[in-house]
């Protein structure tokens, strides 16, 4: 008994000590700022550059895009790491992503390809150097 009080003591100990924040998973990434973006499409036109600039407020998204088919503004929203940005102008378009980092993100365009495939992007975050 007395064997069975210490090990329920030391795991209580343990587990009170611990630094892992139950919360820390249902906190959403902080996006905002420049990315750039890399559309990895079918060629024409293969590969394209563009440039997301956001803003994130909790869980709400806005910014723009410009790039392959011109620029617009986007509208969206983040639940932890998983990001939905909706053009203003293409509005049947869905940029769906994941932030893999502070510094990093990638996803799939949806409806926006004449095949009806869904096109594969990824995006880096410039530092605050790189801006100017």
């Amino acid at each position: 008994m007395k064997v069975l009080s210490y090990v329920v003591g030391v795991a209580v100990a343990i587990c009170v000590m611990s630094p892992v924040n139950p919360l820390a998973s249902t906190v959403a990434a902080d996006i905002t700022g420049t990315w750039q973006v890399t559309v990895h499409d079918t060629p024409p036109p293969g590969d394209a550059p563009a440039t997301f600039v956001l803003k994130q407020d909790g869980a709400k998204i806005t910014g723009t895009y410009d790039g392959y088919g011109g620029a617009e503004e986007l509208t969206g929203t983040i639940n932890g790491n998983d990001v939905v940005l909706i053009p203003s102008i293409h509005k049947r378009a869905r940029w769906l992503g994941k932030v893999k980092s502070a510094t990093q993100m990638s996803g799939t365009l949806t409806g926006a390809s004449s095949t009806g495939n869904a096109i594969p992007w990824d995006a880096e975050k410039k530092s605050r150097k790189e801006k100017k």
